[in-house]
């Protein structure tokens, strides 16, 4: 996210650029009401003794960034459900993300769990994995209930600093059941 390198000669548009990248991040804390928005502590220059030189420092407060999810709810075709959600967007402090999902209804359980890395090795390519599991009972006219087990890779890369692309393979078992019965 760092648009400078150690030694370069200071240039505060870069700094500037680097600052609203991990603001977008929405890792660290911001300041209250500043438009554009602005880390909470941010960028400072501290000047080397004797030199001409200065180093620059950043102080960061690091934001919530996990979520916890808990409901309920009912549909005339799925009946009662109950859903549970665990994600973190900057697991172990790396920019990883992780998921867990579950939801489980009388006619309609599914359960996930997903793994993104945005910087694949330190480079702009990512990658992403997931597996689930859904069972659907028969709803809505269907004349059959369903199961299915799958997994998905993907691998990714930034084109530029607006564009990403990214390739999914999905490989899915799907099972009908109690057809037209």
């Amino acid at each position: 996210e760092f648009e400078l390198e150690e030694g370069d000669v200071l240039d505060w548009s870069k700094i500037e650029e680097t600052e609203r990248k991990l603001v977008n991040l929405q890792f660290f804390e911001t300041q209250e009401g500043a438009f554009p928005p602005k880390l909470k502590h941010g960028f400072q220059l501290e000047p080397i003794h004797g030199t001409r030189e200065a180093d620059l420092l950043l102080q960061l407060e690091e934001t919530n960034t996990g979520f916890i999810q808990l409901g309920g709810g009912f549909s005339t075709d799925y009946g009662a459900s109950l859903n549970f959600e665990f994600k973190d967007r900057n697991a172990f402090g790396r920019a990883w993300s992780y998921s867990f999902a579950a939801d489980v209804g009388s006619k309609r359980q599914s359960v996930s769990l997903t793994f993104f890395n945005p910087h694949l090795n330190n480079t702009d390519y990512t990658n992403r994995y997931g597996v689930y599991y859904r069972r659907t009972d028969k709803i809505g006219g269907k004349d059959f209930s369903e199961k299915r087990i799958g997994g998905t890779v993907a691998v990714g890369r930034q084109l530029t600093k607006e564009v990403h692309a990214e390739i999914e393979y999905r490989l899915e078992q799907v099972k009908l059941e109690d057809i037209g019965n």
